[in-house]
């Protein structure tokens, strides 16, 4: 899955049920890796491996 499929598909999944607030922001959101100079890793960060420690 290419990276902007996946960040359109986040922006889906956030909007849904998220009210008009989310709707409007995952609209204007929608494209956003095409539209703007933002890289992959800023777009989609990545959770850090938990350690299993507290």
């Amino acid at each position: 899955m290419s990276a902007q499929t996946e960040a359109d598909a986040l922006l889906r999944t956030l909007a849904q049920n998220g009210g008009p607030l989310l709707e409007t922001l995952a609209e204007m959101n929608t494209g956003a890796l095409t539209k703007a100079d933002i890289d992959e890793q800023t777009a989609l960060p990545r959770a850090a491996p938990c350690s299993g420690r507290a």
